[in-house]
């Protein structure tokens, strides 16, 4: 996150974007919030409360540009920043739920194949 504020206020860091391509700098709030998404989403779960956070995070991000004169305000770099942050916590849901499934298929070839059922009583 703190690579995302320094890029978001302080640095004047241009993404080289190809020529043709309009607004080339949403891809880098998209990117830049998928990243920190995807690993916090993966290090702390992606639940309702990291969701509001992240979006919150990136709304006072933008609207802090509006103190810096080298930095202006845009509601495209906003939607931009929210739409890395959607993607990011889907892919980290995404991936647990993989890993959740990989795990499963590993814990019943180390039980021969066969799943174990409990008895009930």
């Amino acid at each position: 996150m703190a690579l995302v504020v320094w890029f978001g206020l302080f640095d004047n860091y241009q993404l080289p974007v190809p020529r043709g391509i309009v607004d080339g700098d949403k891809i880098g709030h998209v990117a830049g919030f998928a990243l920190v998404a995807l690993a916090a989403g993966l290090l702390f779960g992606a639940g309702r409360r990291l969701s509001i956070l992240l979006c919150i995070a990136a709304a006072v991000l933008e609207c802090a540009q509006l103190a810096f004169p080298t930095r202006q305000f845009s509601v495209g770099d906003a939607l931009a920043s929210l739409v890395g942050t959607g993607l990011g916590l889907t892919a980290a849901i995404a991936l647990a739920a993989l890993v959740r499934w990989v795990n499963g298929g590993l814990a019943a070839l180390r039980d021969g194949g066969t799943e174990r059922r409990r008895k009930q009583p």
